[in-house]
């Protein structure tokens, strides 16, 4: 239930598709938190744009009937300011479930934190 996008190009361009996006379809954008990386370096903007349907957004086999109900498995939502102040706490674990490409680009990084590469 949801759509997982990146998309990059000028600063100017992707901010004027998030408002053309919140223009046409206000029910499903107005709310929605974009995120914006300005000065990507060139090597890791993408060269084409794919689009194509998924079962799971994250591969794991567990769609349809295998799929575990949310409502008793998900987290808290964290806005951005507490979410960092949650990563500087010493008993906080983050399991970042990204592929090796996205996680290769950037990482969380905590302090006096260890990141452990699952060579995925």
């Amino acid at each position: 239930e949801g759509l997982n996008c990146t998309l990059t190009g000028s600063h100017e361009a992707i901010v004027e598709y998030c408002n053309t996006l919140r223009r046409l379809r206000p029910k499903e954008f107005n709310n929605t938190e974009f995120k914006l990386t300005n000065d990507l370096p060139l090597a890791q903007k993408f060269p084409n744009l794919k689009v194509f349907k998924v079962v799971e957004l994250v591969h794991y086999g567990l769609e349809g009937s295998k799929a575990p109900p949310i409502a008793k498995f998900q987290g808290t939502h964290l806005e951005p300011k507490d979410y960092h102040v949650k990563l500087a706490q010493p008993d906080t674990v983050v399991i970042d479930v990204r592929n090796h490409y996205e996680a290769a680009i950037g990482r969380f990084a905590p302090p006096n934190s260890q990141w452990l590469d699952p060579k995925m």
